[in-house]
């Protein structure tokens, strides 16, 4: 998982970064725009789309990783792989909301990537560096499913799950 907090945001920002901003240069939203369907569901149907590619994939690496590891090296209880994945899942669809947040408001793709690595990035050395005040952060996720494949503490989960639920319909609303 560790990888995949470094690795797997890259990923996940190149290839959702997009969704918007490439349908706005074409003249494709516009189209689309002519029709009676709000900026809601435009933005609702893209993170759908974008947001179910991303975590099933990401449930398969992860069944498939937890595979190997059996196999490798000895057996994690599956309540444990499985509510970790749930927990990674929902940082995964977090990075999707952002990104197809920032490419509502930017045209560059470019911009884009750079505004969201950076963003990312940031919030996670705060959150390295300030832990106590940002215990509840999005980004805290990430250590949390970590912790809970390996016993350790996982104080601060529910609140980072409720303020990543709260920034996900925040964001959701805005674009």
């Amino acid at each position: 998982l560790s990888q995949l907090n470094t690795l797997g945001v890259l990923v996940i920002v190149i290839a959702v970064m997009s969704t918007i901003s490439d349908e706005r240069k074409h003249g494709s939203l516009t189209f689309i725009l002519t029709r009676p369907v709000s900026s809601l569901q435009i933005v609702g149907s893209k993170t759908l789309a974008e947001g179910s590619i991303v975590v099933i994939s990401f449930i398969c690496g992860y069944l498939l990783s937890y595979y190997y590891t059996v196999i490798l090296f000895s057996t994690i209880p599956l309540d444990q792989v499985i509510e970790s994945m749930l927990i990674y899942s929902l940082y995964c669809l977090f990075i999707v909301i952002c990104v197809i947040f920032s490419s509502a408001l930017l045209n560059s793709n470019g911009a884009i990537a750079i505004m969201n690595i950076l963003f990312f990035s940031v919030l996670s050395i705060a959150g390295n560096l300030f832990s106590e005040f940002l215990k509840w952060s999005p980004t805290e996720l990430s250590s949390h499913a970590m912790n809970i494949l390996i016993d350790e503490s996982t104080h601060g989960l529910s609140g980072s799950i409720l303020v990543t639920i709260i920034l996900m319909i925040l964001l959701l609303l805005a674009g």
